[in-house]
């Protein structure tokens, strides 16, 4: 503990190698395939009544669940056990911080790809654009071995992710709104997205402010146009869910405000 702390600020931050570039490659990859498999498992846990002619729509927002469980836990595991980092976001990093970020890229080209392969784009633009510009803003940490920590920053709004995928899979099993889970759910889901997303997000936006003159320009113009694409993203959703759970809804409507 005392080596960390003697370390230069811009060092890496632990006993193991860091990730070599091949070596980032392959995890994001391997990563890629992982989650396609997770979605190909889901095959074997029986389809819900309502989603047995969407079974695709199932097994996505079924690997989306399991990804949100394990990068939501993963980020505050490594902001809980390397504090440090938030001292310095573009230089401290460390090899527990660089998967997690790696197979967030990974998960996000997943999804891309099955959504190229099961949905119109025109009906699914804006995540299309999320994905990339995540994919991007990550890929560029992963190859300057800098801002990793910004990275992980930014996907603890995943741990609200875990109770908005959640409420899908409660919805697609048709568990009644009334319900217990399901309120439990709707008010958790409320108060991460306010904690996780939202002000994570307000977060970063002020750190991007203060550090902008320690930073080249491009990867700042990159960053500030990263986070209006997910605060825009956000507030929409935000808006819907409220809609969908909290607001009354006109007698009669039978479909989830939130699915596409």
């Amino acid at each position: 503990m005392d080596a960390v702390q003697n370390l230069p600020r811009n060092h890496y931050i632990g006993d193991s190698s860091s990730l070599t570039g091949s070596l980032a490659v392959v995890s994001v990859l391997g990563a890629a395939v992982t989650f396609h498999c997770v979605n190909l498992a889901v095959t074997l846990v029986p389809v819900p009544e309502k989603m047995i002619k969407a079974e695709d729509k199932w097994r996505n927002i079924a690997t989306s669940f399991v990804h949100a469980m394990t990068v939501g836990t993963w980020s505050l595991l490594c902001l809980y056990r390397n504090p440090e980092t938030i001292e310095d976001l573009v230089n401290r990093y460390n090899l527990l911080g660089e998967i997690l970020v790696a197979v967030a890229v990974g998960y996000f080209l997943y999804d891309l790809v099955d959504m190229f392969g099961h949905k119109k784009i025109k009906d699914v633009w804006p995540l299309v654009l999320h994905h990339i510009i995540v994919i991007s803003c990550f890929g560029i940490a992963l190859a300057l071995k800098k801002y990793i920590y910004y990275a992980v920053v930014a996907l603890l709004c995943e741990v609200n992710s875990i109770f908005l995928h959640g409420r899908q899979l409660l919805h697609m099993c048709d568990v009644a709104r009334e319900s217990a889970l399901y309120v439990v759910n709707s008010f958790m889901n409320i108060v991460t997205f306010a904690l996780f997303r939202f002000g994570t997000l307000l977060w970063m936006s002020w750190w991007l402010v203060t550090n902008a003159m320690n930073i080249p320009l491009l990867l700042v113009a990159i960053a500030i146009l990263g986070l209006i694409v997910m605060m825009s993203v956000n507030v929409v959703l935000f808006i819907r869910l409220l809609k969908s759970d909290f607001l009354k809804r006109p007698s009669g409507t039978k479909k989830d405000i939130l699915d596409k």
